[in-house]
């Protein structure tokens, strides 16, 4: 049973040779640009955020999960050994697929919207995996939103108002959340159409 222990869902860090690792280079081209911008960073401090690879027990090689353009910088550079979250554990479907949006949740060239949508489907990814924690119980079974908070380092708030935009882009695009300025921004759309919202909610019940 997968566990959502933070340590766990996160990886290991270790040291990997390059030449140990797998990449899907046919996937999509690289940014040759990023790449040489990463270069000239990595050659300067060194590689701060290490790439994610996948290294279950049944494979002597690794996959390369996230980190495309800094694994072929570091290459470039002539580096033997790179600095890699390792996920050293069988793990099905749902358990990628939350890896690669936890990923992507750290880019830093998101927009508001695209962050919102991200850490709901984080979470529902989690849910699945996990089950739902139920309200009230003291077992530790199951995933809340205060463990996709957790999980992010970030706030309950932030994570709780995030999940209401991307449900609110879904079921109302109408109020185009997606354009707005801002998180604060779709915030204050969502309070002027909170009656709105509530009917519609209401109608979806009794349905």
């Amino acid at each position: 049973m997968p566990t959502n222990d933070l340590h766990s869902f996160l990886g290991t860090t270790e040291n990997v040779l390059l030449s140990l690792i797998d990449t899907d280079d046919n996937r999509r081209p690289l940014d040759a640009d990023h790449v040489k911008e990463l270069q000239r960073s990595i050659a300067s401090t060194g590689l701060i955020n290490p790439i994610t690879l996948y290294h279950p027990p049944e494979r002597q090689r690794y996959k390369l999960l996230a980190g495309r353009h800094r694994y072929h910088a570091c290459k470039n550079l002539g580096m033997d050994i790179i600095s890699a979250r390792v996920y050293n554990r069988t793990l099905n479907d749902y358990e990628l697929k939350a890896i690669e949006v936890y990923e992507n949740l750290h880019r830093k060239d998101l927009t508001h919207d695209e962050v919102a949508k991200q850490t709901k489907q984080l979470h529902e990814l989690m849910q699945h995996i996990h089950g739902p924690k139920l309200s009230g119980t003291t077992t530790s079974g199951g995933h809340s939103m205060r463990d996709t908070a957790r999980v992010l380092g970030r706030s309950i708030g932030s994570v709780h108002n995030d999940i209401k935009i991307a449900k609110a882009m879904e079921s109302l695009p109408e109020l185009g959340l997606d354009k707005a300025l801002s998180r604060a921004d779709a915030l204050r759309i969502l309070q002027r159409f909170s009656s709105v919202i509530e009917n519609r909610a209401i109608a979806e019940r009794q349905a």
